[in-house]
């Protein structure tokens, strides 16, 4: 009986392990913007849309809070979403990121959170726009 437990072990153990694999090539392979978050905002998992619609490396990403790239125009809405969020509220809302390179990015989210603990959420580009650049002085 001992060996039959140790082969639906091992049997149990190729199906967590493909769907693992599964799960992660699906989740790399959106084009949308997609993330997991933790209750303080850290970024915890992200596709890589991330980079190629901000042109951060995920090192830069990962364990850095989601708010520090959040244009600050838009902090104090998404500061009242994330709050609404940790209420139980599955959220829609557009706001922008600032990209490595300078350039604005209108987002468009949709935020599920689970047991409060942990946020996933997806994010489809609606804009990209160049930064606005400072007139020079004669």
């Amino acid at each position: 009986m001992a060996s039959a437990t140790l082969v639906e072990l091992q049997e149990l153990t190729t199906k967590l392990n493909y769907l693992e694999e599964t799960l992660t090539s699906f989740f790399q392979l959106s084009p949308d913007l997609m993330c997991i978050a933790d209750d303080e905002g850290l970024l915890r998992a992200v596709n890589q849309a991330w980079t190629k619609v901000l042109g951060y490396k995920e090192d830069e990403l990962l364990g850095r809070n989601y708010m520090e790239f959040v244009h600050p125009e838009d902090l104090s809405k998404t500061c009242c979403t994330r709050k609404d969020l940790h209420k139980g509220v599955v959220t829609d809302f557009t706001n922008r990121y600032i990209a490595k390179d300078g350039k604005i990015v209108t987002l468009e989210w949709t935020f599920s959170s689970y047991r409060k603990e942990v946020t996933y959420a997806v994010g489809r580009v609606k804009k990209i726009a160049k930064p606005k650049t400072q007139p020079q002085e004669q």
